[in-house]
């Protein structure tokens, strides 16, 4: 029973992963169930076995891959960091996670303007939301302990998200050799742009 429970959890986990590829490069609309169950070699029947319809399957795709985003940041340790470095230790880890799982990101970013799966979108953009809340809590508790001042929070999340969207939709983040020095020169940007949103405040 339990070697059945195994290979039940393997082949559900197999069929996410072939599915992910096929959502983040064709999208959730035109991905049908036939590609699907090609790709992942398995029966219709099997795949609504497992999910029972595209859509339970897309939503689960979402909240699987999420959860392991919040995850990873929810292991950062900000203890005993100022402002900058906690910003800093934050935006490497949203770094590493966008260069590795970049085409994931361009899919929630293209699913949430599409508008065509509400429980799709609300899922995306609460993710969405917790980042930015994320950001904007550790400047209002630099400002709450006089480590900064004057700080304009939604002009300074704006700028820092705008960066963000315009790295997602990029395209060649995550290929070959060139991920960790995409990370790497990502980092030191997002360095120069943090000290320069400081300096002008």
């Amino acid at each position: 029973m339990k070697t059945a429970t195994i290979e039940s959890i393997d082949k559900k986990a197999f069929i996410l992963d072939i599915s992910e590829k096929l959502f983040a490069r064709y999208g959730a609309r035109e991905t049908t169930v036939r590609l699907i169950t090609q790709k992942a070699g398995i029966s219709i029947a099997m795949l609504n076995y497992y999910f029972g319809s595209k859509e339970n399957l897309f939503l689960t795709v979402l909240e699987r891959r999420i959860q392991q985003f919040k995850m990873a940041k929810n292991t950062v340790n900000m203890e005993n960091k100022g402002t900058i470095e906690m910003l800093l230790t934050y935006m490497s880890v949203y770094i590493d996670l966008v260069v590795d799982y970049q085409p994931f990101y361009r899919l929630m970013m293209i699913e949430k303007l599409l508008n065509e799966n509400k429980k799709a979108v609300e899922m995306i953009e609460s993710y969405f939301q917790s980042n930015i809340q994320t950001l904007k809590n550790i400047i209002i508790q630099s400002v709450a302990d006089e480590k900064i001042d004057g700080v304009n929070i939604e002009t300074f999340v704006m700028n820092i998200s705008g960066f963000l969207a315009y790295l997602i939709l990029q395209t060649d983040l995550n290929e070959g050799s060139l991920k960790e020095e995409n990370k790497k020169n990502l980092k030191k940007h997002i360095m120069k742009v943090l000290l320069a949103s400081f300096f002008e405040m």
